[in-house]
């Protein structure tokens, strides 16, 4: 079903100011793409249908898509929420002419996300009702886990909006699902690499028995830094372990290990020396390349995105990590 347009006022408003979106973004300033562009809001699939009137001079591919969802982010707010996408998802247009039979559909969330607020960890770790462990992020939106979090993850976000807070969700998750075949209890598995020393995040670790590894009162940070090198070399020599013990003996199953780095790329411009930096980026690499087929789990938070992909560009292309300015 799609959305009476032409009997709410509301909605021909944001049709005509999506559109005109559409011309200012999309041309080239000295054109209109009205005719070259088609679109609808699907109310009852809660998607958003964008496809070409050919011959358009537009090129429909994931740069052009990518233009069209920062619009309608924009736009459609707080009607609607564009979800995260994963390629172009192609759908036909039936009962159209051939020349705009073809449409991208981009998914929908009705309204907006709320941002949940949890007072304890037993309100949803220890709901064991659903055959796959889920962590709610949002209201409908959760965190699926599977058998516990096998695979490297990167999470970002700005400073306050609850990476640190989810580190204890993630690791109190890891101890306490207990008796499901899901999740180890064996909390030394784990550890957690904290650069910021954060209160709540070291007591929760001592609460927990999980190594934590932050830096000391009237240290410098060198000591700091030489201690993460220390327990990343271990990480990658426990790896290494694992591998041979897997090439011996086929039945062999490793037990599954975390590591969780609280800012990892501002944790690498806490270097002092140039021998840190460059054996920190090559035990970020390299363990990030090995240690899922280790049953080594990699979760490493950021708040600068910018900043991280700075960092990998710098990482992968010109061998070395960008230094920030003092000032």
């Amino acid at each position: 079903m799609v959305l009476p347009i032409s009997q709410d006022t509301r909605w021909v408003n944001l049709h005509n100011r999506i559109r005109q979106a559409f011309d200012a973004k999309l041309g080239d300033g000295a054109s209109s793409v009205s005719n070259s562009v088609g679109f609808e809001l699907d109310s009852k699939n809660s998607a958003f249908l964008f496809w070409l009137n050919e011959p358009s001079p537009l090129i429909m591919n994931s740069t052009l898509i990518d233009q069209v969802r920062v619009i309608l982010q924009y736009e459609l707010y707080p009607y609607y929420t564009v979800l995260p996408d994963h390629g172009l998802d192609l759908v036909v247009r039936k009962g159209v002419p051939d020349e705009s039979a073809r449409a991208v559909r981009i998914k929908l969330h009705h309204g907006t996300f709320d941002r949940l607020v949890y007072r304890s960890y037993s309100s949803f770790l220890l709901d064991k009702s659903r055959d796959t462990p889920r962590i709610p992020l949002e209201y409908t939106l959760s965190l699926e886990l599977g058998d516990g979090i096998n695979s490297n993850i990167l999470i970002t976000g700005i400073s306050g909006s609850g990476k640190t807070r989810l580190i204890e969700t993630l690791v109190a998750f890891d101890i306490c699902w207990l008796g499901t075949g899901y999740m180890h209890d064996n909390s030394q598995d784990i550890v957690i690499i904290d650069p910021k020393n954060d209160p709540s995040l070291y007591r929760f670790s001592k609460m927990m028995h999980v190594e934590y590894v932050s830096p000391r009162t009237g240290t410098n940070s060198a000591e700091f830094f030489d201690r993460v090198l220390q327990r990343l070399n271990k990480v990658k020599n426990d790896m290494q372990e694992e591998y041979v013990k897997m090439q011996q003996d086929e039945t062999y199953q490793p037990p599954h290990r975390f590591v969780y780095v609280d800012e990892l790329y501002s944790l690498a411009n806490l270097a002092v020396t140039a021998k840190q930096t460059k054996e920190y980026r090559l035990l970020i690499n390299l363990l990030t390349l090995q240690s899922r087929g280790a049953n080594i789990s990699l979760v490493f938070f950021q708040s600068d995105y910018a900043g991280w992909y700075r960092w990998c560009f710098g990482f992968f292309c010109a061998g070395s990590i960008p230094r920030q300015n003092s000032s």
